[in-house]
C-alpha cells in the first residue's frame, strides 16, 4: 500500500514537515535575529510585515478558487480572530511569529489529512467528522511542544508555556478556519448543483 493516496498529500505532507524542521533548526538563530531587529528599533515593523506577507498570500490563495459569501464570511470571522489574538494577547512583536508558524503548520496538517480522507472510502476510521481536525490539532501541539522543548536544551532560550498556549491556538485558529471553509465550499456547492424548486 502506498505511504500517500495522492501527489497533493506528499505535498502537504512534505511541506507541513520542511516548516517545523526549519522553525526547529532556526531557534537558536532567530533569538539573536530578534535582538539585533529590536537594537535597531525594527522588531514591530519586521513582525507586521511578516503578518501582513502571510495574510496577503491567504487571501491570494483564496481569491483564485473565486469564494461565495459564505466563505468570505469564514474568511473574514477568522482574519478578524487572529487579528484579535495578535493584538490582545502578545506581549512581544515577535510572538505574533507563532501565529504564522503554527498556523501554517496546522493548516498543511490538515491539509494533509483531509486530501487523504478524499481517497478513502467513507466508511474510514479518518472519515469520521472533526477526526481529521482533531489529528492535525494534536500533530500540531505535539511540534509546537517539541519546539519549546528544544528551546529548553538551548543557552540563548527558555522553555515556556505560554509559547506552547500560542503555538496551539494558532495551529487551532488555522485548523478550524480551514474546516470552515471547507465546509463552506462544499455546502455552496451543494447549494448551486442542486435542482431549483
Amino acid at each position: 500500500m502506498a505511504l500517500f493516496r495522492s501527489p497533493s498529500e506528499r505535498f502537504f505532507w512534505s511541506a507541513a514537515l520542511a516548516l517545523v524542521g526549519l522553525t526547529w533548526s532556526t531557534l537558536y538563530w532567530a533569538r539573536l535575529v530578534a535582538e539585533q531587529l529590536r537594537d535597531r528599533g525594527w522588531i514591530t515593523a519586521t513582525m507586521w510585515t511578516i503578518f501582513a506577507a502571510a495574510g496577503l498570500g491567504v487571501l491570494v490563495l483564496v481569491t483564485r478558487q473565486r469564494p461565495r459569501w459564505r466563505e468570505v464570511a469564514v474568511l473574514a470571522v477568522f482574519a478578524a480572530a487572529y487579528g484579535v489574538a495578535v493584538t490582545t494577547f502578545l506581549e512581544q512583536p515577535e510572538e505574533a511569529l507563532h501565529f504564522v508558524q503554527y498556523g501554517l503548520v496546522g493548516g498543511l496538517f490538515f491539509a494533509a489529512l483531509a486530501e487523504r480522507c478524499r481517497h478513502l472510502p467513507d466508511s474510514a476510521w479518518l472519515n469520521r467528522p472533526a477526526v481529521p481536525a482533531v489529528l492535525a490539532f494534536v500533530l500540531t501541539v505535539a511540534a509546537g511542544w517539541t519546539d519549546e522543548g528544544i528551546q529548553y536544551l538551548l543557552p540563548n532560550r527558555y522553555y515556556d508555556l505560554r509559547d506552547v498556549a500560542f503555538n496551539a491556538a494558532a495551529g487551532g485558529l488555522a485548523i478550524a478556519g480551514t474546516a470552515a471553509w471547507r465546509w463552506a465550499r462544499q455546502r455552496g456547492a451543494r447549494t448551486t448543483s442542486s435542482p431549483s424548486t
